[in-house]
């Protein structure tokens, strides 16, 4: 499966899981997972 997100300035994603390994790439801006800054093409 592949979906594209679009999201605002700011948002906020719960904390969730999925029964099977997700993977993503972030196109442009800054994006944070727990203590982890990432920026596009990082």
């Amino acid at each position: 499966m592949l979906s594209y997100l679009e999201m605002d300035e700011g948002a906020v994603v719960p904390l969730h899981d999925h029964p099977h390994e997700q993977g993503g790439i972030l196109l442009e801006g800054r994006g944070e997972t727990d203590d982890r800054r990432r920026g596009a093409g990082v």
